[in-house]
Parts: C-alpha cells; structure tokens; sequence
C-alpha cells in the first residue's frame, strides 16, 4: 500500500518521494536514523514493528526502496517468517549498485512475503526486482512511478497510474514530483496517491535529494503534511566507496 515516484535532476543527480501507507493500527515509524554497515554510512526511517526499514539511502549514492506486492496468487504465496523490512538493511552494505543487485538477487527469500524493490544509483536508470514467494522477476519500468495496494489491487493501480500519465502529459510533474505523491480526491480516497480508508492511510512521505556530493533525506509524518515543522531532515556526504 505504498507509491513511489521519481525523476532525474537538471543539474545531475536524481530524487524521489514515497508516500508509506500503513494500517492505522500499526505503531508509528521513528524519525530518520543514522546506521554504518561495513564501512558505508545510510539514513532510514525505523520501522518499530520489524526493527527495519522501507526506504534508505547511502553515502554511496545508492536508494532502496521497498513495496509490498499483493495480488499474487495464493498457492505462490507461503506463509511469511520473517518481516520484509530487515531486507534493506542488509543491502545497505553495498558500495555500488551491481553489488546491491548481487545481493539481493542471491539471497534466500524463502521466508519473506512478495515485494518489489527498487534500487536507485547516480548515473544510472532504476532497477526493479520482484519476489512473488516463489520466485525472482525482473519487471520492466515503463513510466517513473510505482505503486502497490492491498484493497482493489489491479483498480487501484491503474488509477494511479493514470494520473500519472496525466500529470506528466500536462507538465505538471516537470518542477517535482508533489503534484502527483499530495493528490488526494475526496471522491476517491482509496485510490488516491494520499490514500485514506477507514482500516488505512498514507502514514508518511520521503523524500530522498542526491546530487553529486550530497544524499538528503526528509522524512515526514502525515501530521507534518498537514501542517509545518514536522518534517525530520538527515543528510550524508557522499563518498563513493573503492571497489575491493
């Protein structure tokens, strides 16, 4: 139930925003960390409830960002072991992108539920890898934008999808990227990108800024879209580790 989308920067670099949804029930997430894994430094969100994360970047230019996937059938689906969100933070331990997809591509998945994981990098166009419980795919990026929901699953998708191609057909999205992560239709909350439902909503929104010597990540709850001073900024310079 999350949606993230993206877009390279003039003067180099790339950012992204991704609107976190959640059962309302669920414990809020803590403000950004800071965390070092074998020499490379990220920030991330904390999720209380998996001791993980959904969205991190590095010093090594590198963002991860995770999305639930439903819609898969049942019978490719085992029941999971282990929560989703302690898959970042063993990526995070990457100095380069073809390193992070290495690892993510050769690690047991067996235990977690099916997901799609996004990896971003300086200098190069975003990778998609998919788990469906069973097995590793490799989906296409056809428009710079993802989504996932767990009610109404293909409806849903196809309605954000299609305002984002509005959106960005019209010029809108050529500025940034709020436009399309703050949309929020009174007449269509389940589907809208700010999603509201009676069980759910969106809980959070980050934003990830990475130039060419600096990774920026701001982090804000859903009181802090509404009203000011509640977003929590982290940031790192960058330092490209040497290849071993």
């Amino acid at each position: 139930m999350c949606t993230v989308s993206w877009r390279n920067l003039p003067a180099g670099g790339y950012e992204l925003l991704f609107n976190r949804d959640e059962q309302r029930a669920r414990s809020a997430a803590s403000e950004t960390e800071r965390h070092e894994s074998e020499g490379v430094m990220w920030v991330a969100p904390k999720d209380p409830v998996s001791d993980g994360t959904w969205i991190a970047c590095t010093a090594a230019g590198i963002t991860f960002a995770l999305l639930n996937w439903y819609g898969v059938p049942a019978e490719r689906a085992p029941a999971p072991r282990q929560s989703r969100g302690s898959l970042i933070p063993v990526l995070c331990e990457a100095r380069s992108p073809e390193e992070a997809w290495r690892r993510v591509a050769s690690l047991d998945l067996v235990p977690f539920a099916p997901f799609h994981l996004l990896i971003f990098s300086l200098g190069e166009e975003p990778r998609l890898f998919g788990w469906d419980g069973h097995r590793r795919h490799e989906p296409p990026l056809t428009r710079r934008m993802w989504t996932s929901s767990s009610f109404d699953t293909a409806r849903v998708i196809g309605w954000r999808q299609a305002l984002f191609d509005r959106l960005e057909s019209e010029g809108a999205l050529a500025a940034g990227l709020d436009p399309f992560q703050c949309w929020h239709d009174a007449d269509a909350k389940a589907e809208s990108v700010l999603m509201e439902r009676a069980d759910a909503c969106t809980v959070s929104q980050t934003r990830i800024h990475v130039a060419a010597d600096r990774a920026t990540l701001e982090y804000t709850p859903r009181r802090g879209l509404e009203q000011t001073g509640s977003t929590h900024v982290a940031s790192l310079p960058l330092r490209i580790p040497e290849q071993p």
